[in-house]
Parts: C-alpha cells; structure tokens; sequence
C-alpha cells in the first residue's frame, strides 16, 4: 500500500515537472514573440527586422542555414530576390531551385502555414522547413531554414510558434513597405511641387525646358531629353533637346503629336532608324495637350539600355512632368501672344504716326513747291537776261553766276519736294522682278563709287532671289538711297553686303554696311522728313519709308548692332502666273 502511494506521489510530482517545464517554456516563448513584436514594430529597415527574425525562428526550431526571399511586386508569384543569406552548406540557390522545380514550395506556399519539407534525394541528410511570410491572406515571400532537428520530429507547438513569429514579421514587413511607399509618394509629390513652381516662375520656352531637364537629370539617367513646340497647323515652332541634335528629334516628336497620347518607341518598332540615330534603345514620348484637347507639342525622354522607362512609378511621374509642363508651355505661348500683339500693335501706331507725318508734310511739300516754282521762274529768267545784257562785265556775270546756281539749288529742292508729295498718290504698278535683279541694277548704276571708295560688294542669296511686284522704279530708287546712304558712311572704304532672302511668307533685303553706324536717339528719327546728320535734306529715308508701305511692306533699321548700320526693306511676295519667266 505504502508502494503504491509512493509511485503515485513519484508520478505526480513527475507530471508536475513536465507542466512546469512546459510552463516555463511557455513563458519563454511567449517573451520571445513580446520581443520580436517590438523590435518588428520599431523597425524601418528589412535587413535588421529579417535577422531578428531568423534568429527567433533559431530559438524555436535550430538551424544550420536559413534564407528568406520576398517577392517584388504584389501578386508576384515567381521566386523574388534574396533578402537574406545565413549559414553554409551546399549551395542553398542549387536547392531551392530542386524544390521549386519538383512543385514542392509552391505546394508548401499554398498551405500559408509552416511546413516541414524532408531532404529531397538524401533521406538521412537534414530536412528543411518552409514559413510562409503571409500578410492578409497573401503570402509577401517565405523563410526556408536546414533544421538541425528531423522535419517529423517538429511538434504543433513548435509550428504554432514559428507562425506566430512569420506572422508578425509579415505585418512588420508589409508595413515597411506602407511607408516606403509613403514616403517615396511624398518624395515624388515633392519633387512635382518643386518642378510646377518653377515652371510657374517662367514664361520663356528654353526656361522652362531647362527647369524639366534639371528636374529628370536629378531623378533618372536619361541620354536624350527632347521638347518640341508645333503650330495648329501641325508644323515645329521650336525644338529642343539635350544630349542630341534637335533636328533628329523631329520625327518622333511629330508622330506623338499627331498620336495625341503616350507613345512607346523601340528601336524594333517603326522608329527604329530615328532611335538608332540618337545611339538609343527606347524612348517614351508624351503629347504637351491643352485643356480643350488641342496638342501644342510633345516631351520626349530616351535611354540607351537599363530600364528606367519599364518603371510605372517612372512613367507616371514622368507624364505628370508632362501636364505641367503643357500648362506652362501654353502660357509662355499666351504671353509671346500678347507680347508679339503688342509689338505689333506699337508698329502699327508708329506706322499710322510716319504715315500722318508724311501725309501733312506731302501736302505742304506740294502746296509750297507750286507756290515758289512760278516766282522762281520768273527770277531765273531775269537773271538769265541780265547774263545777256552784261556779257561784258565778267564780275557781274561772276555774281549772277552765283546767283544762278543758288537759284538752280532752289529748284532742285522744289523738284524734291514735288517728287516727296507724289509718293502718296496713286496705286504702285504691278510689274514683277526678281528682287536681286533690281539691286543688281542700282549696283551697276553706282558702280564707279563704288570702284572708287574702294568698297567692296558682298551679295547673299542673290541666285535664289524672291520674286516681287510694284512700281520698280520707286523701289530701286529706295534701294539706290539705301546703297548711297551706305557709301555715304565708308569715305574710306569698307564692305557693303546686300541679302536678299525669304522669311515668314516675305520677301526681305538687307543692307548693311561697316561704317559708324546710327545712335540710339537717332534710330527713332531717321525716317522724319528733312532729318539729317550729314548733309542732304533728309527726305530719302522718308520717302523709302512710304514707298514700302505703299507696296503692303515696311522699312526698318535693325538696332543693337556692334559695328555699322543695317536697312531691312520688306515687301509681299509676288506669286507669278503660269508661262511668266521674271528677268
């Protein structure tokens, strides 16, 4: 009887051992996880949240080598990258890849649960034990650990615990990558705060484009960064890049204007000579779209290799770029808008002021040449027959000789005058010319000054010279003032050069010469009637002036020169008929 008590006290107090041991087990495990829970609730970094987790794991389950991989993207179901190596041993990659091709880790995976997984081809080798990384009902990636322990040999207890362990490193996991994705929005919300200001500060075209330069310089690796500004009609305005020519880039800009979306562009594709032609790959181009659909242009972004543009975060941020740029882009437009309304609107009041002038003066030109011609006449007559009547006395005759030229000097103003206030009658005749072909002709007829002040001729454009009509005679006698004005200002020689070209629909000839040039003070004057600074009477700029308007054109000096004067005389194109052949 006494035996019996004694075997049973001896069990008794066996079992109150175990349950103790347990206990005490128990609470270390439950220490364990209240220790991983904070430090995975503190942490920020995958590294050091991935190495206290192995080695909880290790606490619970020894290992010899463990390594945990998580996967790229959500829903990503292929093997992801190594997070985290540990131990040694046969090459963990060699075997991983064995289970993955034999289906056992996307079987294990499947579980969500951990799973002891026995050596594959060594039965007596040691086994592994596979823990999904499980984040609602998703797994984020797994730990694989070589347990020291045989797989079977693993209770539900030990199983339990490691789940726990994986479950509150998943969370910690995926609330890393909350914040990772936080502050990467930030930072690119940032980022677009910063570009839209400086875009907001600037109304110029080549600012702006520097400002998105800077901007994708400072966030990826971009050989070629183009912006191409395009009129209504679909024709350039403005290109420009950087990293290559802008003219290579004409192509690829115009087709994603003419797309009105995003365009991808690959060397495989029908880009591809342009694309080899800028030493790049690939390339994504963005339309520059205003609020009511219309398209002012594209942004164009290539890349010889890497895959920066693969990256949706990349091409988001890249097509946000885009929108604020349009929105600057059709400002800046706006304000050349203005800016040129403006001007033009100044040119046309300078225009209307010159015309008053010329017209008032043209009146009292006409009015006073008739009244002094008639006196005049009479008063050269006279003095032509007291010529007569003192043949003899060669100091009277001296006197009225004198007398005479000034008289002639009066008549030649008169005749000035009378040809001034012509100019605003009638319509110019319609003959057409080649514009060089009428230079040539007042060059030929200036061609002995020419010779003698040792100026020497320089002609730009002449074989390709536009066609113009008019009354040719007033028109080369603008471009003879323009020529004599010229070599007016090179007594001592110098270069005169003479260009004729076609810009904006117009035909333009310009005169230049080296000599000293015009004031700043002066250049708002030199078209009034009477004004001159060496000699003449100042009427040959004046009359210039209104010959050009009288044929739909104007006459300008171009300011801001360093060295000499330049006369730009513009005029309508003339478009010939079929069978007319200009000289």
């Amino acid at each position: 009887m006494i035996q019996e008590r004694l075997a049973e006290l001896e069990r008794l107090l066996g079992e109150s051992e175990r349950e103790r041991s347990e206990l005490l087990d128990a609470v270390r495990d439950t220490l364990h996880l209240q220790h991983m829970a904070e430090e995975a609730g503190n942490s920020s970094e995958h590294s050091p949240l991935l190495r206290s987790f192995v080695q909880a794991l290790g606490r619970i389950v020894p290992w010899t080598a463990a390594e945990v991989r998580l996967r790229e993207n959500a829903g990503d179901r292929r093997l992801s990258r190594t997070a985290l190596r540990e131990g040694c041993g046969r090459d963990l990659e060699t075997e991983i890849r064995e289970l993955d091709e034999e289906g056992v880790l996307e079987w294990a995976l499947a579980t969500f649960k951990p799973t002891a997984l026995p050596p594959l081809g060594h039965p007596k080798g040691q086994g592994w034990l596979l823990v999904p990384l499980v984040v609602q009902g998703a797994d984020i990636g797994f730990a694989l650990l070589r347990t020291v322990p045989p797989p079977d040999s693993l209770t539900a207890h030990h199983l339990e615990m490691v789940r726990l362990v994986a479950s509150q490193t998943a969370v910690a996991l995926d609330n890393i990558a909350h914040i990772d994705e936080i502050r990467h929005g930030y930072i690119e919300l940032r980022s677009l705060h910063d570009v839209a200001a400086s875009l907001g500060r600037s109304l110029d075209l080549q600012s702006l484009f520097d400002t998105v330069l800077k901007a994708l310089r400072e966030r990826m690796d971009t050989p070629v960064v183009a912006l191409g500004i395009f009129r209504p009609t679909g024709e350039p305005m403005r290109l420009m890049a950087e990293g290559a020519d802008p003219e290579r880039c004409l192509g690829m800009l115009s087709r994603i204007v003419s797309a009105g979306r995003t365009q991808r562009l690959d060397v495989s594709l029908g880009s591809g000579h342009d694309m080899e032609r800028l030493g790049c790959r690939r390339a994504i181009g963005f339309p520059l779209l205003h609020g009511d659909g219309d398209c002012l242009g594209a942004l164009l972004v290539a890349e010889a290799d890497g895959n920066v543009l693969d990256a949706p975060d990349a091409v988001e941020w890249l097509e946000a770029v885009s929108h604020l740029l349009a929105a600057a882009v059709d400002n800046a437009r706006l304000f050349e808008d203005v800016v040129a309304a403006n001007h033009r609107m100044s040119e046309l009041q300078s225009s209307m002021i010159q015309a008053g002038r010329l017209a008032g003066i043209g009146q009292l030109a006409s009015g006073i040449a008739h009244e002094i011609n008639n006196p005049l006449q009479v008063i050269l007559g006279r003095i032509q027959i007291l010529q007569v009547r003192n043949s003899g006395q060669p100091e009277i005759l001296a006197d009225l000789g004198r007398v005479e030229t000034e008289i002639m000097r009066i008549a030649h103003i008169v005749r000035s005058l009378q040809n001034f206030a012509r100019q605003e009658e009638g319509e110019p005749e319609g003959k057409p010319s080649r514009l060089s072909t009428l230079t040539e002709s007042v060059l030929e007829l200036i061609g002995y000054r020419l010779r003698r002040q040792g100026i020497e001729v320089v002609r730009i454009g002449f074989e390709d010279s536009p066609l113009i009509a008019g009354d040719l005679e007033q028109l080369r006698h603008v471009v003879l003032n323009l020529c004599l004005n010229a070599l007016q200002a090179m007594p001592q020689g110098g270069t005169l050069s003479l260009e004729t070209k076609v810009h904006e629909d117009q035909a333009v000839l310009e005169v230049a010469d080296t000599g000293p040039g015009i004031s700043t003070e002066d250049l708002e004057r030199i078209f009034d009637p009477f004004f001159a600074r060496s000699g003449g009477m100042g009427l040959g700029l004046a009359i210039g002036f209104a010959v050009a308007q009288r044929h739909g054109g104007s006459l300008h000096a171009v300011p801001g020169l360093a060295r000499g004067a330049k006369f730009r005389l513009i005029l309508p194109l003339h478009q010939p008929e079929s069978g007319f052949s200009p000289g």
